[in-house]
């Protein structure tokens, strides 16, 4: 019996019939779900996320020598945080030397303070006094007042000895006076016995020089106590004003010096700010991004930008990149699937997001290769269902799908022979 005879009485023709029906349903079951079915049509854009505005920009202002760097790139940060510190060594002696002025003035101040007010030292104002400096102070107030007081000694004793002298100078005027009239009266008897022939004019002549010697004396006396009486109204006169003449100088002290604290207390909040700016700290909360300097002993240039820091406080968008070719395919509004690399998609999911912003014109990447500039906003700034948990952060890398449309699969599956039948007869 031949072979094909065999074959043919083999098989079941009922059995060939049910999987043929079975194969042909399959197919056109796949057929209408392929037709109906649709799934999304994407852009991917590649970029990071970073926050909406400005990054902070860290600067020094007057340059100086790197003495510690306590932060990384990617480093979290809280506002107030110190991230370097800095050394200016002449800053530093001057803000010193400043401090050390300041505190003399305010020691000056406070002593002729308590002069004019006749009390005692109060340096309570005065931080981080020692036992020594709280001495020397006292030591050389007490010095002042008692020079003005030795003064005051030495005027009173000066006004005493005139008092006493212009005493004993009465007296002798008193004394003189009743001698030149008993002297008067003598020559007077002298000058009768003379013209009576019973006393010799030699006589005479030695009772009148007495008299005149008298009167002489009487008018020196008198010089004498005007000179000591004017004397005594000028001691009286320095010891009344001297008082006031230190007063007056006491305050007149107190100007030149509040002047001189005024003056210095400029220099010194410049000196201390600057001194405080070799601390550097984090403007706010956020990520170190662009650290330039990693070599303690390093110079850094006034002005120069030292790093970056990227809020966390800021909202946060996507800035991605989007190749020419797709850019016709996208348009503001139009939902995203944003993929946080640093977050397994497949096991956390995407972010939804939202095509904010697309450029107008391209610019050029590291590549020499043209983009357009497409920013991405967020609806939320983590990956999954735990807020607390895979926070995104600026500076992750994202991949954004742009949903531009809707296809059935079966406009995919036919799609190459479409473009094959479109463009058979246009070949030269």
């Amino acid at each position: 019996m031949p072979q094909s005879v065999k074959l043919e009485e083999a098989v079941n023709p009922h059995m060939v019939r049910i999987t043929m029906l079975v194969i042909s349903t399959a197919i056109l079951v796949f057929f209408i779900w392929a037709a109906v079915t649709k799934i999304s049509e994407v852009t991917s854009a590649v970029g990071e996320v970073v926050p909406r505005g400005y990054t902070q920009i860290i600067q020094h202002l007057e340059g100086a020598l790197v003495k510690e760097v306590l932060i990384r790139d990617g480093d979290l940060v809280d506002q107030h945080q110190v991230l370097i510190k800095l050394e200016d060594t002449a800053a530093t002696q001057n803000l010193e030397e400043t401090r050390k002025k300041m505190k003399s003035i305010k020691f000056q101040i406070e002593r002729y303070k308590a002069f004019v007010e006749k009390r005692d030292l109060d340096f309570s104002h005065i931080a981080k006094l020692t036992e020594e400096e709280l001495n020397f102070q006292a030591s050389t107030y007490n010095e002042m007042r008692q020079s003005i007081a030795q003064e005051e000694d030495v005027l009173s004793q000066q006004i005493t000895q005139k008092e006493s002298e212009i005493e004993k100078l009465q007296h002798r005027i008193e004394h003189a006076k009743q001698s030149l009239a008993l002297a008067a009266e003598a020559r007077d008897i002298q000058k009768k016995l003379l013209d009576k022939g019973y006393a010799s004019r030699l006589t005479y002549i030695k009772f009148e020089q007495d008299h005149h010697k008298l009167i002489g004396d009487l008018k020196e006396s008198k010089e004498a106590l005007g000179q000591a009486r004017e004397s005594l109204t000028e001691y009286q006169s320095r010891l009344t004003s001297l008082g006031s003449k230190s007063r007056d100088q006491a305050y007149s002290m107190l100007d030149q010096l509040q002047s001189q604290r005024d003056q210095i207390q400029e220099t010194l909040i410049r000196l201390e700010d600057r001194v405080n700016r070799l601390t550097i700290r984090a403007p706010v909360k956020g990520v170190v991004k662009g650290l330039q300097l990693n070599t303690v002993g390093g110079v850094v240039e006034p002005g120069k930008a030292l790093l970056e820091i990227v809020p966390l406080s800021a909202k946060l968008i996507v800035e991605a990149q989007v190749s020419p070719k797709d850019v016709g395919h996208i348009k503001v509004g139009q939902p995203i699937r944003v993929k946080v690399s640093s977050f397994d998609f497949s096991r956390y999911g995407t972010v939804s997001g939202t095509l904010d912003y697309v450029s107008a014109t391209t610019f050029m990447n590291e590549k020499r290769e043209p983009y357009f500039k497409v920013r991405i906003g967020l609806a939320k700034t983590y990956v999954g269902h735990d807020a607390q948990q895979n926070t995104i952060l600026p500076g992750m890398t994202v991949v954004g799908d742009i949903i531009t449309g809707e296809k059935t699969i079966l406009s995919y599956l036919f799609k190459p022979i479409h473009l094959s039948l479109k463009t058979a007869f246009s070949e030269r």
